[in-house]
């Protein structure tokens, strides 16, 4: 035991050789990447649309569909098949779709199940964001089952936290899609 300023300082005899290395780190950590309000986490990301398909009324019947996107002047169609009202859903064979569009890779990647879905469409450079219009157009032989133009309005995302990588450019909207 030790007085300090007129109190006790005790100090256990196991602690003593541990003291210079904890008060090294209190001093470092404000100014370590990797201790406080100031850590970044892992998280990847994607940059383009976001679209959550919904699908309206009863579930959608097992069948072949086409999930069709319209983007950069480029039509990227996706062959999907629903074999008895899947819960979990199928992506088409050989997605991700990519095509060179200008300067960028675009890519377009659809999810569907019978009860909904996803697709994702952006450029495969980081920061690029995505197309300035992007139509969407579900079809089951000859009948559209939903539709949609989208004018994205591409936001800055830091999912890592705020000064942390990746920097992305996301925009997110829904789909509805009705039951033949």
């Amino acid at each position: 035991m030790r007085r300090r300023g007129g109190r006790r300082v005790i100090i256990l005899p196991m602690l003593r050789p541990a003291i210079p290395a904890l008060l090294a780190l209190a001093v470092a950590a404000p100014s370590a990447s990797c201790i406080g309000p100031f850590a970044c986490t892992l998280v990847g990301g994607y940059d383009g649309l976001f679209v959550e398909l919904t699908v309206a009324g009863a579930p959608l019947p097992a069948g072949d569909y086409t999930l069709v996107a319209r983007a950069d002047g480029h039509e990227l169609v996706a062959e999907i098949e629903l074999v008895d009202q899947q819960r979990y859903g199928v992506s088409c064979t050989g997605c991700p779709i990519v095509v060179a569009s200008g300067d960028h890779q675009l890519s377009f990647d659809p999810f569907l199940s019978s009860t909904d879905g996803d697709v994702t469409i952006g450029y495969l450079e980081a920061g690029a964001g995505g197309p300035a219009t992007v139509t969407l157009e579900l079809r089951r032989a000859d009948v559209v089952l939903a539709q949609q133009t989208y004018e994205p309005r591409y936001e800055r995302r830091q999912p890592n936290g705020s000064g942390c990588p990746p920097e992305l450019h996301q925009a997110h909207d829904t789909l509805v899609i009705t039951t033949p």
